[in-house]
């Protein structure tokens, strides 16, 4: 899919011509009216229309020519049948390729949601806390405090409420040492470097006359990079809202 790049065309959208009256296309009737031929403005409005399909799903519209499927691959990303949708309960977790939530969903990225307009996810949220109480925490604890990401907040405890940021998290199973929501801090395994640091030296004879321990400073080196992490694979994660 690509904009229309004859050297004819313009850089900018021209001003648009006065409404008319909606109706349909003709082949025309000899005698009576003519053909109908399409203006600028209904070509302008395809073609933005179909282009805006394939950015809204993070797609860059392909002006080599060369992808003739991008309007179905954007609806691929995009579209989930709205009765699967509706099948699905609030608050189901999804992770997978997505560059934007799909429909019915949304990115646990830490956004603040109106609790009117997502009041079934925000009463999903409240059902959480009353089943396990600290899933659902004030914003300011929220905010200040990174180790409490992977839980909501009460936005400004009247019209907001706060989603959990799963961004550049590894989830793990939840077991009964840990509480639903809590956020472990990355570590070592504890081990062991062993390594040589000395040696035990005596003796004597024609000028030499030596006894005694020498130590050594040996040190294992510095390895890695910014973080300790296991192999991976970055895909969003998504809520039903």
């Amino acid at each position: 899919m690509h904009r229309i790049d004859t050297p004819d065309n313009v850089g900018s959208l021209p001003s648009l011509d006065a409404v008319g009256t909606a109706g349909f296309f003709t082949k025309g009737t000899t005698g009576i009216n003519d053909a109908t031929v399409p203006g600028q403005d209904w070509f302008n409005m395809v073609q933005e229309e179909l282009n805006h399909v394939v950015e809204e799903s993070g797609l860059t519209p392909d002006q080599n020519k060369v992808n003739f499927s991008q309007l179905k691959q954007a609806l691929d990303l995009l579209y989930i049948n709205v009765n699967d949708v509706n099948d699905v309960p609030i608050g189901t977790v999804l992770h997978g390729y997505y560059s934007i939530a799909p429909a019915g969903f949304i990115e646990l990225n830490g956004a603040l949601l109106n609790r009117s307009s997502d009041a079934d996810l925000w009463s999903y949220i409240q059902s959480l806390e009353s089943a396990r109480a600290g899933i659902l925490i004030t914003d300011a604890a929220w905010t200040g405090d990174t180790n409490n990401r992977g839980l909501f907040s009460s936005g400004d405890g009247s019209s907001t409420f706060r989603l959990a940021d799963l961004r550049d998290i590894f989830s793990r199973s939840k077991s009964a040492a840990r509480a639903l929501g809590s956020y472990e801090d990355d570590e070592f395994k504890s081990h062991i470097h062993t390594t040589f640091d000395g040696f035990n030296q005596a003796g004597s004879g024609v000028g030499y006359n030596q006894s005694g321990v020498n130590s050594i400073a040996n040190g294992t080196g510095s390895a890695g990079g910014t973080e300790t992490r296991p192999k991976n694979i970055a895909l969003m994660f998504c809520i039903k809202r």
